[in-house]
Parts: C-alpha cells; sequence; structure tokens
C-alpha cells in the first residue's frame, strides 16, 4: 500500500522561506525563482526585477500572472525543468531541509491544495477521496518534482559514499 505525504505549506511549499543561490543570484524562495525564469522566459526584465525586490511569494506569484508576451504553451513545456533546479538547489542548500526530505523514505509527496490543478491535486488532504489516485483533479507537479529530487540527493549520498 502506498503512503503519502500531503502537503500544502512548510518543508515542501514553493513558498516556504529557503534561501539559495543560483548563478550568483539570491532566491529567497522556490516561487521567486520560478516566478523570476518565467519572466526572464519571456524577456519581461520589468516584471523580473520587481519579483526579485520583493519576498512575499504572493505578490511574487500575481506579478508572475502578468508577465508580457507570456505564451502558455512555452511555459507549460519549461516549467518543470525550471522548478526542478529550484528544488534540487533549495535542498542541495539548506541542510536542515534536505535531512527532512531524505527521511521521507518511499513516501508519494503531494500537494492537497485544493485550488491548484497543476501544481497539486485540486483537493485538501482533508477530501474523502484522497488516497484515490484516480480521483485527483490536478497533476501533482510540485510533488513529482519534489520527489525527483529526492532521488538525485540520493544518488549524490550514494555517490559520497562509495568514494
Amino acid at each position: 500500500m502506498k503512503e503519502y505525504i500531503f502537503f500544502t505549506g512548510g518543508t515542501y511549499s514553493n513558498w516556504c522561506h529557503s534561501p539559495f543561490q543560483i548563478n550568483g543570484i539570491r532566491f529567497d524562495c522556490v516561487e521567486q525563482y520560478m516566478m523570476y525564469e518565467k519572466a526572464m522566459l519571456f524577456d519581461d526584465i520589468e516584471a523580473a526585477n520587481m519579483i526579485m525586490r520583493t519576498l512575499n511569494p504572493s505578490r511574487q506569484k500575481a506579478i508572475g500572472r502578468s508577465v508580457r508576451n507570456y505564451n502558455e504553451t512555452v511555459w507549460a513545456s519549461k516549467r518543470f525543468e525550471i522548478v526542478l533546479e529550484g528544488i534540487l538547489q533549495k535542498f542541495l542548500q539548506n541542510k536542515h531541509m534536505k535531512e527532512e526530505l531524505l527521511l521521507s523514505g518511499n513516501k508519494h509527496i503531494v500537494e492537497a491544495a485544493p485550488w491548484d490543478n497543476i501544481w497539486g491535486i485540486g483537493m485538501a488532504d482533508s477530501h474523502p477521496d484522497i488516497l484515490d489516485e484516480s480521483k485527483w483533479r490536478g497533476k501533482n507537479l510540485l510533488g513529482k518534482a519534489i520527489m525527483v529530487v529526492r532521488d538525485i540527493l540520493r544518488d549524490i549520498l550514494r555517490d559520497k559514499i562509495a568514494i
């Protein structure tokens, strides 16, 4: 039987304060990184700068939703790899978070966000059908990305032990 970790906030959330750097740029959380990269993907430097000036993930998301020249097809093809890199750096650069993720074992990590059908499953953890994946209304891209990162971290750890 599958075991799950359902979350909406906390360590696994893109909004969780988890400072990390990529290419010399400091990000406060994965949400900031994702929205910054979204703005840069569509050459909206003004939005990218606004995203970097606020530490409020809700505001970062709002700015990201107003990016100029936005194309859903392009974003849908790039968003997972962008978020994957942000999550990887978040866990690589925040030791206590990395340890928490590695201690999750093989549990399936699921964003139980009733408002999110892309990054979450489109239902709350209190929903009566929460354990029936066929009834999930969303893709759980965030949970899937976190589990990929968990596998990468395990590979890194195995390589270090093998040396």
